[in-house]
C-alpha cells in the first residue's frame, strides 16, 4: 500500500514539475519523504516464513485435491489464515505461491504420464515384426 501511494506521489510530483508548479511539487516530495520514513519502520515478514506458510497451505490443499493459486492465496489471507494481518507484499506472496505450486504440478504431471506409459507398456505390449 505504501509503495502504491509513493508511486502516485512521484507521478504527481512529476506532473507538478511539468506544469511549473513548484509548490505542488514540494508538497509531493515532502509526502514521498514521509512515506519513505514510515515504510522503513514497518517490519515485513521474512521471506523464509512466507515460503513455509505457503508450503504448508499448498500441501494441505493438495491433500484435498485443490492447489490452484487463487485457492492458496484465499486460504493464506483469510481471517485467521497464516498471513492474515501480516505485513507482506501480496505480489511477492503470489510469486512464491506460483513457484511452490509449479514444481509440484510438474512432478504430478510427470508421474501421471510415467504411470500411463507404464500401464500401456504392460497392458498393450508393442509387437515387433
Amino acid at each position: 500500500m505504501l509503495r502504491k501511494r509513493k508511486s502516485a506521489a512521484q507521478a504527481a510530483a512529476q506532473e507538478a514539475l511539468d506544469a511549473h508548479r513548484d509548490d505542488l511539487q514540494r508538497k509531493q516530495l515532502t509526502e514521498i519523504g514521509i512515506l519513505d520514513e514510515y515504510a522503513g519502520t514497518v517490519e515485513v515478514m521474512p521471506e523464509e516464513e512466507v515460503r513455509a506458510a505457503v508450503q504448508k497451505v499448498v500441501e494441505s490443499l493438495r491433500s484435498q485435491g485443490d492447489s490452484k493459486p487463487g485457492s492458496v492465496m484465499k486460504e493464506l489471507f483469510k481471517s485467521g489464515g497464516a498471513l492474515d494481518k501480516q505485513s507482506v507484499e501480496k505480489a511477492e506472496v503470489a510469486k512464491i505461491v506460483q513457484e511452490t505450486i509449479k514444481p509440484g504440478a510438474e512432478v504430478e504431471k510427470t508421474n501421471s504420464q510415467d504411470l500411463a506409459r507404464s500401464n500401456s507398456a504392460t497392458t498393450n505390449p508393442t509387437e515387433s515384426s
